[in-house]
């Protein structure tokens, strides 16, 4: 195993008695910009040789902080103001002994990080789109760039997104060997970081590797590579200040394996949100993040309510500097449309309020929750303002499926309308999707009555001994006539739809008959009565007197 201590800082000891040493900073980068993350960096020191008051210097603030230190391990505390310049410090720890002896001196750097990340060049795709799993525009395609995820003032410019090196493994004669070429130091990053895998070369024979990496807390992480693959090493708790492996033995003939080590920090998420503010889906980028770069994801198929969701993208660098972007993307599988549309009756008569055709229920069927719209023109064809008479009523939400409403002939201010044909117009419309659709139904009112039917005083015989007769008239063609003689209503026979004749067979009580009739139309609108007709009917033969 070939290990790389993590040399944050070189100090430089002066022999003494007392002694500091193993100093460690972390955070480091910190960010000291009052958000309760990472405000403060914390150093740690092994102080030996008798106890001593310690001290911490930042070049350029001063004394920043002190401890009565013991011997063992203790630590310094450097917890600037909101408004400390981004940028590397150069720190000293010191300190004297009970004595006024001093202790030897350590020195080291660490970097203040107030930077924000960036979230740029944001994009969804398709929007809206159709999550109902036909294949076509299921996924919508969110997309992003992160800038800047690495401390902005370092004056190395050092990157989160960094090579470090190549770990060569070769095996042979049943041994299995490695090595390791350094590309950059990696403990002078001087903060943890994520490892990032890149197989290169392997032999047709291994198709894999296992290794095992130590964190900079000692655990051990086992990570296979095979060629091609790149695998991320480490976890929200796992980070590493130096390199560190062991190589599981190979079992093959002779070979060479070559893979690629780089360095990254922060991390990318998204999270979507519905219209309550419920999480409906949630990408952690943890697996492929590598600092500055493009990361996307694709949300779908679904199922997926139709709506708008809001989806909250969020970079975060090594100290904790966040930027958030947030936008809308809309989920559109059903489009808002009324899908059925029918009418109980297509003919109302409402003035005459007898109970008949007074009012007709329509029907209808939307397919989906919709803000909902119905309105009455004297157009079958043309619904705009030049046509338009009343409003049933206006921007009701109404869930999809079946609904009814009643059409009674009168306006929103409860008149009645003229005599004509009407269109009831649906129209439905989705605000957040902006899906749209009207369908229209034409009913016909019609409170006008039929003139009174014209008997044909001709078609009966008066005075007259046949006990019957066919009486013949005329009326409002496809009409319904009703008969009376003598003030019951004796038949109801159909006025020829395109003539308006009509015949009744009538059977005569003795003596005078008085015949009238009414014409209903098709909504039972009733005409005045027709004039009376009078035949006379005498069974008895002629009486002669013979006397």
């Amino acid at each position: 195993m070939k290990r790389f201590a993590w040399i944050l800082l070189l100090p430089t000891l002066v022999h003494g008695v007392l002694t500091i040493s193993n100093v460690s900073v972390s955070p480091n980068p910190f960010s000291p910009n009052g958000d309760g993350l990472a405000d403060t960096a914390y150093f740690q020191f092994m102080l030996s040789g008798g106890d001593a008051t310690v001290y911490l210097e930042i070049e350029g603030v001063g004394l920043v902080d002190t401890v009565n230190a013991s011997i063992g391990m203790n630590t310094l505390v450097w917890a600037p103001t909101a408004g400390t310049a981004d940028g590397r410090y150069i720190y000293r720890i010191y300190g004297f002994g009970a004595g006024s002896e001093a202790t030897d001196t350590a020195s080291g750097w660490v970097i203040a990080d107030t930077t924000p990340p960036a979230v740029l060049n944001v994009s969804v795709s398709p929007n809206p789109f159709t999550p109902n799993n036909d294949g076509i525009t299921d996924y919508a395609h969110i997309a992003f760039e992160a800038f800047e995820t690495y401390p902005h003032k370092d004056p190395d410019s050092v990157y989160f997104t960094h090579p470090l090196g190549l770990i060569k493994i070769w095996y042979q004669n049943g041994a299995t060997h490695t090595s390791y070429t350094e590309f950059h130091h990696l403990p002078d990053l001087g903060y943890p970081v994520y490892l990032y895998l890149v197989g290169s070369i392997f032999p047709p024979e291994v198709p894999e590797v296992n290794l095992t990496f130590v964190d900079y807390g000692s655990q051990e992480i086992p990570v296979t590579v095979a060629q091609g693959q790149d695998v991320r090493v480490g976890g929200l708790t796992n980070k590493f200040v130096d390199i560190d492996y062991t190589v599981s033995p190979i079992d093959s003939t002779d070979g060479e394996i070559w893979i690629y080590v780089w360095a990254f920090t922060g991390n990318a998420s998204i999270t979507i949100t519905d219209s309550l503010n419920n999480v409906v889906a949630t990408v952690n980028f943890w697996e492929v993040f590598r600092g500055d770069g493009s990361y996307f994801t694709d949300w779908g198929p679904g199922p997926i309510d139709d709506g708008l969701y809001t989806y909250r993208i969020q970079v975060e660098d090594e100290s904790y500097n966040t930027d958030i972007f947030i936008g809308t993307v809309i989920a559109n599988s059903i489009p808002t449309e009324v899908e059925s549309l029918s009418s109980e009756y297509s003919m109302i008569s409402p003035i005459n309020r007898d109970g008949h055709f007074d009012a007709t229920m329509i029907q209808y069927k939307l397919s989906e929750r919709a803000h909902t719209t119905i309105k009455i023109y004297n157009s079958a064809t043309t619904w705009d303002s030049t046509t338009y008479v009343s409003s049933i009523f206006v921007d009701s939400v109404l869930e999809g499926g079946w609904h009814t409403v009643a059409f009674d002939g009168t306006d929103s201010a409860g008149n009645y309308l003229p005599d004509g044909d009407y269109t009831i117009v649906i129209a439905v419309n989705d605000p957040v999707t902006g899906d749209a659709d009207r369908e229209g139904i034409t009913i016909t009112v019609d409170n006008t009555p039929p003139a009174p039917p014209d008997l044909d005083s001709s078609s009966l015989t008066t005075p007259t001994g046949s006990p019957t007769d066919t009486l013949i008239g005329y009326s409002e063609p496809g009409s319904e006539v009703e008969v009376f003689l003598n003030g019951l209503s004796v038949a109801t026979v159909h006025a020829d739809d395109i003539t308006g004749r009509f015949e009744v067979e009538l059977q005569f009580d003795e003596g005078i008959n008085r015949i009238w009739a009414v014409a209903y139309d098709e909504v039972k609108n009733a005409s005045d009565v027709s004039d009376t007709l009078v035949v006379v009917y005498d069974s008895q033969p002629p009486y002669v007197d013979a006397s």
